[in-house]
This record gives structure tokens, sequence and C-alpha cells, in this order.
């Protein structure tokens, strides 16, 4: 069976993880800001300078930390 990653949208409705959040004393809307402000900064270090989103091709070699 083959591993699917959980999407924020199921993250947010899965019922553990909001018994988990209920005891820990956080609300849904916390963790929600707390997920999409780390997607973004995970996209943002994938992604350095926006070049795909902004429709343009990223070499490879451009994308790699420098020695």
């Amino acid at each position: 069976m083959p591993h699917v990653e959980m999407t924020i949208a199921d993250v947010l409705n899965d019922p553990l993880i909001g018994q988990l959040l209920r005891a820990d004393g956080v609300s849904v809307e916390e963790f929600k800001i707390l997920l999409l402000n780390a997607a973004r900064s995970q996209s943002a270090l994938q992604d350095p300078g926006g070049l795909q989103r902004k429709g343009r091709a990223v070499s490879p070699a451009l994308s790699q930390p420098r020695a």
C-alpha cells in the first residue's frame, strides 16, 4: 500500500489530532496558522526567489547552496 501524506485539511480534520490539540490547549485556528506558515517557509526553501511560481525555470545548479 503506497504511503500518502496528509494534506493540511486532512490534519485539521483528523479526530486524533483534534484531541491532542485540545489536550495541549491549542486551537485549530492557531494550529492552522502554524501549518500554513511552515508550508510557506518550506516552499521558500525549495524555490528561493519564487522563480518557479513566476513561471521561470530554475537551473538545478542555481537551486543548490554554494560551498
